[in-house]
């Protein structure tokens, strides 16, 4: 049986290495996928550009893939953000066998990461009707058989599955998905047999349209107040909390050039990443936990950035702490609401989860300078 896919790329500000993902999306060897691009408000002439490329008018030397002309010109279908969420599931489809086919929905700004992808995941839904869907960040280039040998670890207690994701620049692993500690320190797993995994990576990650309607039947996702940073810990913590299993798929493999829309980490970065993650041990621990975890993780982490603020003399990190916490404390009711929902449909205990979780804490500071 031949699963349906539909690849969502999110891009800001950022065609040249969406044009590279393109390239290599439209290479695949998998028989039946749909792509659709999400623009969160370039202003870089991103639609120009991508007009030129799918016209042939444009060609790139690319580092990992040869530019194929045969597959152009690429039948492209445009709507805006509200046309995309207006959409019926009885229009007309495009021909199933037709690949060389682009989706592109035109945000009206830029939504971060969370409410980027879930337009297109609402889009996929309606229009579609896929088993899986594939989102990817537009700064990944995929090998011919990523879907082909996904698919082969797909299943119906399987909710999310990643590829093995390797370093652009030199090739070396860059992640096999991600360890996490109780109060929700992260570090990158370059080996399975040595770390406990506990979530995925939302670069290139593949998610079944079950796991997608279990979580929100409108297929709203992802938790758009986050913006980006930590969302993929949500959904997988949420995966888990739902009784599904989480993946890496050795045989699959893609390449990811890692923050090519931010560039660099900042203090920004920094306080969008503790904001996040404060707000998702909120939603997801119980009760108890909450109450022994969450006060830890403040602590060590006031000690931490202390500790940095004095080595550093940059009080900025302070500052972005402090701001973290003042987000949370702002938008405690509707964390809760949040909290509420995804409690109601716990079907695995805190117990079963915290095996997947390191115990002791990663006693460090990320260098985001």
């Amino acid at each position: 049986m031949d699963f349906r896919f539909s690849v969502i790329i999110l891009n800001w500000n950022g065609w040249k290495d969406t044009i590279e993902c393109l390239e290599s999306l439209y290479q695949m060897t998998y028989p039946i996928y749909d792509i659709i691009l999400v623009d969160n408000g370039s202003v870089d002439y991103f639609v120009e550009k991508i007009k030129e490329y799918w016209q042939r008018k444009i060609k790139i030397n690319f580092k990992l893939i040869k530019y194929n002309p045969n597959n152009k010109p690429i039948k492209v279908l445009e709507y805006t953000e509200k046309e995309a969420e207006l959409i019926e599931d009885k229009e007309e489809k495009f021909p199933i066998t037709f690949k060389n086919k682009l989706i592109l929905i035109k945000a009206n700004e830029n939504y971060g990461f969370d409410k980027g992808n879930n337009i297109g995941i609402r889009f996929a839904i309606k229009r579609f009707n896929p088993d899986y869907i594939l989102i990817l960040n537009n700064d990944v280039v995929v090998d011919k058989n990523l879907l082909t040998n996904l698919v082969k670890m797909a299943g119906k207690d399987v909710g999310l599955i990643q590829p093995q994701i390797y370093n652009y620049y030199d090739l070396s692993i860059d992640n096999l998905g991600f360890s996490c500690d109780v109060i929700g320190n992260t570090r990158s797993i370059k080996n399975l047999k040595k770390s406990k995994l506990f979530y995925l990576s939302g670069a290139c990650l593949l998610i079944s349209k079950d796991l997608i309607l279990e979580i929100n039947k409108d297929g709203k996702l992802f938790d758009e107040k986050l913006f980006a940073y930590f969302e993929d810990a949500d959904l997988s913590w949420q995966a888990r909390l739902l009784g599904y299993d989480i993946k890496v798929c050795l045989d699959a493999i893609c390449y990811h050039k890692g923050s090519q829309t931010t560039k660099k980490f900042n203090l920004n970065t920094f306080y969008l990443d503790y904001r996040n993650k404060l707000r998702v041990l909120i939603k997801n621990y119980s009760l108890i936990n909450i109450i022994m975890f969450l006060p830890l993780s403040i602590l060590i982490k006031f000690l931490t950035v202390s500790f940095k603020t004095a080595s550093s003399f940059n009080s900025g990190y302070f500052r972005s702490y402090i701001n973290a916490l003042v987000w949370n404390i702002r938008e405690f009711r509707d964390t809760i609401k949040q909290r509420v929902v995804i409690q109601s449909k716990r079907k695995v205990s805190d117990r079963e989860i915290i095996k997947y979780m390191e115990i002791i804490p990663f006693l460090y500071l990320k260098n985001y300078e």
